[in-house]
């Protein structure tokens, strides 16, 4: 009959799914995780007594239409460095991220419409991170244990 839908569009429909997935996290990755990942890219696996935040949110970049990472990124926070790993879902294009405490520049807390949010800030050639909850307060009191805070980056 003229209503019926082909068998082979059901058994189309999860690949194109997938593909259209995988193009979209290309996609966001471009808008501002690839421009981490140029230099803060890491293979070393996260130190296991690193404090860990799972579904955390982060935005990179302050303007209207920044990457947004709403509750997908894993953060991962010691005395050296802060870890960064979207969730598995959304790891396509986005390789883990390693932002040692030298390279940072500045952390402080911004009020981004409602929200309190906490501005990690690497060098003025990239855009800040943003982070909210529990990450971007265990990112705040870390800056702050290191005794960088007013200081200028040490490279």
């Amino acid at each position: 009959m003229k209503g019926d839908i082909p068998v082979w569009l059901f058994a189309l429909f999860p690949v194109a799914f997938v593909c259209l997935w995988v193009v979209v996290c290309g996609f966001i990755a471009q808008m501002g995780w690839a421009k981490f990942a140029r230099r803060f890219s890491s293979d070393r696996p996260v130190p296991d007594r690193a404090q860990r935040f799972l579904w955390a949110s982060l935005a990179i970049g302050r303007s209207f239409g920044s990457a947004n990472y709403s509750n997908c990124v894993n953060v991962w926070i010691d005395e050296q460095a802060v870890y960064l790993r979207p969730s598995l879902p959304f790891r396509a294009f986005h390789p883990p991220l390693r932002l040692h405490w030298r390279d940072v520049a500045s952390v402080e807390p911004r009020r981004v419409f409602l929200f309190n949010m906490v501005e990690l800030q690497v060098s003025q050639d990239l855009p800040p991170l943003l982070f909210s909850g529990r990450a971007g307060r265990a990112i705040s009191e870390r800056w702050r244990s290191t005794g960088r805070r007013n200081q200028d980056c040490v490279r």
